[in-house]
């Protein structure tokens, strides 16, 4: 029981959709770390949560017991306005989008920066250290953000991400070198996944006498491939529908041009299907490079075929990647972990400690 944190308020954007037929949790990868972390510490401490979003009228309802008050919005802007009007009888405010911050309050307030843009664009970080000064924390989920950040000294803490092992649990590939190769692409339709890469590598690799399937989620679109060479599975539930689609294929490809953290990259490490990845900030982080998983740059795609073919005729080298990924996983990205994190952090700062990173 926690009898120094009672509530704890959560500022978010689109968080539960309630259009459906039953109310879930937006898939975007933000909401799923956050949710993972709630409901870690509403297992482990008696912490009441309430969460605000956006939508398309006034309401206030519960999913999972935990109060979901949603503001009508016409726009994002409108949103901060009514946001910045509210007063919180919360012990933490914590923002899961930075952006959304307007005006300070007399209450202990954290955010945690998800976006790369904050990496990639100097506007952003302007912007970021204009309104440091609203919060008590920030949260930051690489290495890479400390780094461009350390002029915010201690107000800035590192919180890796995580996954939760119990839904992605590992399995141990024996049978997975056959005549046809399933290669997973995740979320086909952002342009930052770098899609004409992953066409041009499931070509490539079809060259050759072993046939790759390419796995694609997201919405159907018609690709320059062969029917062959690939297989739309469309929107695909998180948790045991992903960990099933993980199991199911023998590489995860995550050729992306730009990542804070590739969260289907730590799923799949989990699961124990090895990942290659473009050799980028936000997944390098994550990926010990012939350890863990593989970096490659998406700038020589000859590397990457050399690669996949590499581990196709290597069962044992494949396993050895997968086992080290997976105790990577357990060790330093699961989402216990990353809850406690959270907790030390909000207690110290109830407690008037200043923690170090």
């Amino acid at each position: 029981m926690s009898e120094r944190i009672k509530k704890i308020s959560i500022i978010s954007d689109t968080f539960i959709l309630f259009d459906e037929i039953a109310p879930s949790l937006h898939p975007r990868g933000s909401n799923i770390l956050l949710w993972n972390v709630i409901k870690s510490l509403l297992d482990n401490y008696q912490i009441d949560f309430e969460i605000y979003q956006f939508g398309k009228k006034d309401s206030e309802k519960e999913f999972n017991n935990i109060k979901i008050v949603t503001l009508q919005s016409d726009s994002f802007d409108q949103y901060k306005e009514k946001l910045g009007a509210l007063s919180f009888d919360s012990d933490i405010l914590h923002y899961n989008n930075i952006d959304l911050v307007s005006s300070e309050k007399n209450i202990i307030t954290t955010a945690t920066i998800h976006t790369n843009a904050f990496l990639e664009k100097e506007s952003a970080k302007e912007r970021l250290l204009e309104c440091s000064s609203f919060f008590n924390k920030i949260v930051v989920v690489n290495d890479g953000y400390v780094d461009r950040y350390n002029e915010l000294g201690n107000k800035i803490r590192l919180i890796k991400n995580g996954v939760p092992l119990d839904t992605f649990r590992f399995s141990n590939k024996k049978q997975i070198y056959e005549s046809h190769i399933s290669i997973l692409f995740p979320n086909l339709n952002s342009p930052k996944k770098n899609r004409d890469f992953a066409v041009e590598l499931i070509k490539e690799l079809n060259k050759g006498e072993k046939r790759y399937n390419l796995i694609l989620t997201g919405e159907s679109e018609i690709l320059d491939l062969d029917n062959d060479m690939y297989e739309f599975v469309g929107q695909v539930n998180y948790g045991s529908d992903m960990q099933k689609l993980y199991h199911s294929c023998d590489i995860t490809i995550v050729p992306s041009i730009s990542e804070s953290c590739s969260l289907c990259s730590l799923e799949s490490m989990a699961c124990g299907t090895v990942v290659i990845a473009n050799d980028i900030e936000g997944v390098s982080s994550y990926i010990i490079d012939n350890i863990s998983g593989f970096l490659v740059s998406t700038g020589n795609i000859q590397d990457w075929v050399l690669t996949i073919k590499r581990l196709v005729n290597n069962p044992k080298e494949y396993y050895e990647i997968a086992r080290n990924a997976r105790n990577i996983m357990e060790k330093e990205y699961n989402s216990e972990r990353m809850a406690t994190d959270y907790y030390k952090m909000w207690i110290n700062l109830i407690e008037g400690k200043d923690e170090k990173m």
